[in-house]
């Protein structure tokens, strides 16, 4: 009977201390999408894989949001929150949310996002290829140009498949690369050419989310000098990597992905950049739920 007891204690004292954990995440990711921003400032959120969250001083933007849940990609957190890098509809019910889906891949997209609509008041789905659905949803091809809820969304044809976004909300000016970048030399014209054509707008960006890692813990020299060309023609004040979820880790010595191994991943391409300013815009370790502040031209971490 005693040790029951004791058996009994320890659970209730392990549930406690989840449903504090839970509340503090919750409560911190409040107190974020709480706060008022001027326009140029900006709070991203990292969602995991290619996903990003992106509070503005009107909008909240939702890049490719990662929800899968198997062996080679990390567990979902078990907290729905932004804190976790997992949208919770119910944090987000009050906002302006226009929802961003490059691609068709299940690290990118997943059904699931329209349920979001049945409790947040006001969110547009835009698509970078046409899903041939019932919802209601904005499908943008590539080079289109659109203005959505007063947001100026520009789309490129990404190299492996879909689009990347270039988007001008609030003063400040995103660019989301989804499945774009130079995986292998016979990509190189392609990712050049869609680069430069938003190069040519002359604007500048402030914020830019680039592939950098391609399963399996591979990362081609192709793929990483597209990152440096993409940053000498695009300038942006801040670089966030992208695509290192799901790795497959043999080399580290470990069976499955973890948290730290996207960061050592990260801090290998840090090393690599060719010049000490380009080392400096590179965020972010890769953990779910990572947030950082951004205001003119400097981001740092929450």
């Amino acid at each position: 009977m005693r040790s029951h007891t004791w058996f009994t204690v320890l659970c209730i004292g392990i549930l406690s201390s989840i449903g504090v954990a839970r509340a503090d995440e919750q409560s911190a990711t409040a107190a974020l999408l709480a706060k008022n921003l001027e326009k140029k400032e900006a709070i991203v959120w990292q969602l995991g894989q290619d996903g990003f969250a992106v509070k503005t001083a009107n909008h909240l933007l939702i890049f490719d949001p990662f929800e899968a849940d198997m062996r080679h990609f990390l567990p979902m957190p078990t907290v729905s929150t932004l804190g976790t890098g997992v949208i919770n509809p119910n944090e987000i019910k009050d906002l302006d949310v226009i929802v961003f889906l490059s691609t068709d891949g299940d690290d990118h997209y997943g059904p699931g996002i329209f349920q979001w609509a049945k409790i947040v008041k006001k969110i547009t789905y835009v698509f970078g290829w046409d899903p041939v659905i019932k919802q209601d949803y904005i499908y943008m091809k590539p080079r289109e140009q659109r203005t959505i809820d007063g947001v100026d969304v520009t789309t490129i044809q990404a190299t492996e498949a879909g689009v990347s976004f270039w988007v001008n909300v609030d003063g400040l000016t995103i660019f989301h690369g989804g499945d774009n970048g130079v995986f292998e030399p016979s990509m190189r014209t392609r990712f050049s050419r869609e680069i430069d054509f938003l190069a040519n707008k002359k604007q500048a960006c402030d914020l830019a989310f680039l592939e950098f890692q391609f399963g399996a813990g591979h990362r081609p020299a192709s793929l990483t000098s597209g990152i440096w060309f993409a940053d000498k023609k695009l300038s942006p004040r801040a670089i966030f990597p992208m695509g290192a979820v799901n790795v497959d880790v043999p080399f580290l010595g470990r069976s499955q992905p973890t948290t730290d191994t996207y960061e050592y991943l990260i801090k290998d391409l840090v090393k690599e950049a060719p010049t000490d300013e380009v080392r400096s815009k590179i965020v972010g370790t890769g953990k779910r739920g990572e947030a950082f502040f951004y205001r003119d031209g400097k981001i740092t971490r929450y």
